[in-house]
């Protein structure tokens, strides 16, 4: 990394995030003289090598002037002035490194040259993660032959070789805002960072989103879906598994993918037939269901079996692996902000829709900002509609609950009338979930949720009653009212829609994260266009957005 370094007289500090002048500025905090001595002799103790070198560059009179000691010399280090602040100018997009070079120059002198370790050192206060600069600390010491003033007003960002040579990434590109933390932010910010887009994730609690609550069933087929719904499920199966081992590769972690089939128990063969998706499964007799199910309950007598449907695991694996993916890949995350407003400019010509500017944001330190983008990903699930009034987008809430069983004890998936039994490698049952819309954003759960659940089980599998419960959960799937996702752009130009999912979250999240980043990139094809205008936001002609008002609203994600 070659940086400036300069001391600052007492102006005004910059914070990690501040952009105003293209550069990614870093405060480094006054240390205190326990501190600084600390530094100061393990720098001494293991820099044996780089003092050598320096001493060679310059004499150690003037070495001893900028208060560093250098060889041999008997002198120890000057104190420096505590007011004083260091400031680095890094390059966009370039990772601190632990050695560098850094060329220190003055208008009256000729330039000279001296290694400067950033991270980690020994101690207290100091570890390999100081040198990502996220704490303010730097363990760093430049031999200078004349300090000089920086200009703060005038920096202009340097220029950046991995930008010349990707013309991906020019120098008017920025970053792309995913507005929501969950499953599908994480995985439209995966699939935009594997493209070479910046991206940053804008999450107000990821805890809460819906990947985190969902049992993680790929079931379009046992779901019953029909119509561009059942296509765009179909797709989504396919791309599935290249999608998770992406994201494998990236994080080193498994996602917990499990092609075990479904099982849907119906009462009789008529109900069985009529199933809309009768035709993609195979049908089962009472006797065949026991052969998939041994334990089903008495009140099933045909069935449908879907081996193609299946499950990931994603509370404990996919979620964790795609955040792990994610950072590998450079997304930034601002956790615990909230998104205030929307930042509209007028469109090129009248009659046309506002372009989006930026966002208003409270940060979890309480400060507002305002952060420029143009281009965003709203993925902010259930709460869409707070930020885009008259989006058709709203909550239901479901609860759930899980057991463990025995390893083994039911290796197929149940999706029965109400409820569905997601059993897990380790033996854990998901068993989920309830379907609440009345409820709105009320939290916890509720004694009547609870006993829905019980007796789904005894309903669908008698012998899970008496397994241990292990977890009790609940959470808000985003519906829309014909229960099918928002996706392409929205009614702001730049503000690409990805919600809406209802309880098909995890199996859609492959090709959401396709979709939008093929149309932010400008690489979508007609299939891909053709996918996304079945699910456009307009199609409901009795509630359009109000772009005009949505900056005025805020919401979580």
């Amino acid at each position: 990394m070659v940086g400036q370094w300069s001391r600052l007289q007492p102006l005004h500090r910059f914070s990690q995030f501040d952009t105003r002048h293209g550069v990614s500025p870093v405060t480094v905090s006054t240390l205190s003289p326990q501190r600084l001595a600390s530094s100061l002799s393990c720098w001494r103790t293991s820099q044996s090598d780089w003092r050598s070198e320096a001493a060679s560059l310059m004499p150690s009179n003037q070495a001893r002037a900028d208060g560093v000691s250098i060889g041999s010399s008997p002198h120890p280090p000057k104190r420096i002035n505590l007011q004083q602040q260091l400031f680095v100018q890094r390059r966009d997009g370039e990772q601190p490194q632990r050695s560098a070079t850094t060329t220190a120059s003055s208008p009256s002198s000729a330039n000279m040259r001296a290694r400067v370790t950033v991270g980690p050192c020994k101690g207290r206060g100091h570890g390999p993660r100081r040198r990502q600069f996220q704490s303010g600390w730097i363990t760093a010491l430049a031999v200078k032959p004349r300090m000089q003033e920086i200009d703060v007003a005038n920096l202009s960002p340097p220029r950046s070789r991995a930008r010349e040579r990707d013309p991906m990434l020019t120098a008017e590109a920025e970053a792309v805002l995913i507005l929501g933390g969950g499953l599908m932010g994480l995985a439209i910010a995966h699939g935009l960072a594997r493209r070479g887009q910046a991206v940053t994730v804008l999450s107000r609690r990821r805890s809460e989103a819906a990947g985190f609550v969902a049992a993680g069933m790929l079931a379009p087929h046992a779901e019953g879906l029909s119509g561009p719904l059942l296509e765009l499920g179909q797709r989504s199966l396919e791309r599935i598994p290249a999608w998770l081992a992406g994201i494998e590769a990236d994080s080193g972690l498994t996602c917990g993918l499990r092609p075990c089939g479904i099982v849907v128990p119906f009462a009789d063969a008529a109900e069985r037939d009529a199933y809309p998706t009768a035709a993609f499964g195979e049908r089962l007799d009472r006797q065949g269901l026991l052969r998939e199910i041994p334990d089903l309950g008495p009140s099933w007598q045909a069935g449908l079996l879907f081996p193609q449907d299946g499950q990931i695991d994603n509370r404990r694996r996919l979620m964790r692996a795609l955040e792990r993916a994610c950072v590998g890949r450079g997304v930034r995350f601002e956790e615990g902000c909230e998104v205030m407003q929307l930042i509209t400019e007028p469109g090129p010509s009248p009659g046309q829709r506002p372009r989006l500017a930026g966002v208003r944001l409270r940060t979890a330190e309480g400060p507002e900002l305002l952060l420029p983008c143009g281009r965003a990903v709203l993925a902010s699930g259930a709460w869409s509609a707070q930020l885009l009034p008259g989006l058709p987008v709203f909550p239901v809430k479901g609860q759930m609950l899980s057991l463990q069983g025995p390893i083994g004890a039911l290796e197929r998936v149940v999706f029965g009338p109400g409820t569905y039994l997601v059993p897990r490698e380790d033996g854990l049952l998901v068993v989920g979930a309830t379907s609440e819309p009345e409820a709105g954003f009320s939290e916890g759960l509720t004694p009547s949720g609870q006993r829905e659940l019980q007796r789904g089980i005894a309903q669908l599998l008698p012998v899970a009653r008496g397994w241990p419960p292990m977890e009790r959960w609940w959470g808000f799937r985003p519906c829309t009212p014909d229960q099918a996702p928002l996706l392409g752009e929205g009614p702001i130009a730049g503000l690409q829609l990805a919600t809406g999912h209802h309880r098909n979250g995890v199996l859609l999240a492959a090709i959401t994260a396709d979709l939008v980043a093929e149309a932010l990139t400008g690489a979508g094809g007609l299939v891909e266009t053709s996918m996304v205008e079945a699910f456009h936001w307009n199609r409901f002609a009795a509630s359009v957005p109000s772009a005009d008002a949505a900056p005025a609203r805020h919401f979580r994600v």
